[in-house]
């Protein structure tokens, strides 16, 4: 065998073991910092997202390959769905997929949404006025032949279980559907690390890393500060609903937001997240004296409270006008603007509480989220 022929034979198979090796290679942990359901993992030329925690009872990860266009993907991961990106066209399906397609300055690619007056983004609402996003029907019923119409590159899922017959329909036809379990987090920085999935769909990784570092530093820095006060207010939080009391759970996402303001919420040493179920009367006899009131439901108004119930007089926090509301503030359709961006900007929900349990006198305009109640 000629010589030279050897040695290029023998530098081509060297070189194509190389490619081989790097498209599968493992480049880079990008896992994330807070979020518990969202893990990261870079290779050469693609990213494996792998989701946990997005329904009760989930059997087993989620996992979904995204590259770009032509890309080489081993063959061992030919089983799990396969995103090309950036996306174009894109079908959410929660208010909290909004704020991180503004931030990208994505929000153009949006194409179909449920129940459009869900949405409180004055871009969005603009868009939704000249026609450009369709309403896909509600979340429990979506309109198949609309979205199918649409043609998506992606619809994100949003749900409380994995039985979506919608969702199932969906990729038979070819539409991957991707979810997003940024509402499972516990952690305020958690919900907000959502923003890493939204970067890789749209091939922005590096922007929405700075953005995401950026709201990390300021939360963080807010909480050294809130930690130096050497009064801790005792807090209380909820109301009742067909006589029974709802509360945040000592690890929900309210009461670690309470905690990092330098608060001392009642039921801090409740397990668990969601709610916890109370009395009226244990609730009474643990916070009749508690300094601040956050959240009493959907209450605007002392008066609107008292009309609902007149026990509620004897807390001190409502005698001396010490509760407030995160529901008073909406977007122009009603939607409460806490559910929605305030999940992207955890940062400015933790400097409101941090002022209304700190700053004496506490100047109402800076309030972002929550407001006091109107007499």
């Amino acid at each position: 065998m000629n010589k030279s022929l050897f040695f290029w034979s023998f530098a081509c198979l060297l070189l194509s073991c190389k490619q081989q090796s790097a498209i599968g290679n493992y480049t880079k942990n990008s896992d994330c910092q807070y979020a518990e359901g969202l893990k990261i993992k870079a290779f050469y030329n693609y990213h494996q997202v792998i989701l946990t925690n997005i329904f009760d009872e989930q059997k087993e990860d989620y996992v979904y390959i995204l590259h770009k266009k032509g890309a080489k993907i081993p063959d061992s991961l030919e089983a799990y769905p396969q995103i090309e990106v950036p996306i174009n066209r894109l079908v959410a399906s929660s208010s909290t997929h909004i704020p991180p397609l503004e931030l990208l300055g994505t929000e153009n690619t949006l194409v179909g949404f449920p129940h459009l007056d869900y949405i409180s983004s004055p871009k969005t609402r603009a868009r939704i006025k000249q026609n450009l996003i369709v309403d896909i029907g509600q979340n429990n019923v979506l309109n198949m032949e609309k979205i199918l119409l649409l043609k998506p590159d992606l619809v994100m899922g949003f749900g409380v279980n994995e039985a979506s017959k919608d969702f199932e329909f969906l990729q038979n036809k070819k539409i991957p559907v991707i979810f997003n379990g940024e509402w499972r987090e516990t952690h305020p920085l958690g919900k907000a690390e959502w923003l890493k999935l939204f970067g890789l769909l749209y091939d922005q990784k590096e922007k929405a890393d700075s953005i995401y570092s950026k709201i990390v530093t300021s939360y963080n820095q807010l909480k050294t500060e809130a930690q130096l006060f050497s009064f801790a207010p005792k807090v209380m939080s909820g109301g009742v609903f067909e006589n029974v009391w709802y509360a945040p759970k000592g690890e929900s996402w309210g009461a670690k937001l309470i905690a990092d303001a330098g608060g001392n919420y009642l039921w801090k040493d409740e397990k668990g997240q969601g709610s916890i179920n109370l009395s009226f009367e244990e609730v009474l006899l643990k916070a009749k004296d508690a300094d601040v009131w956050i959240g009493p439901s959907g209450f605007d108004s002392y008066l609107a409270m008292l009309a609902e119930n007149t026990n509620y007089k004897h807390f001190k926090a409502f005698q001396e006008r010490k509760v407030y509301s995160y529901t008073m503030k909406k977007g122009e359709t009603g939607a409460v603007l806490y559910f929605e961006t305030g999940v992207y900007e955890p940062h400015l929900l933790l400097k409101d509480l941090i002022a209304i349990f700190h700053q004496k006198p506490l100047n109402l305009n800076s309030l972002q989220y929550l407001s006091p109640l109107d007499e």
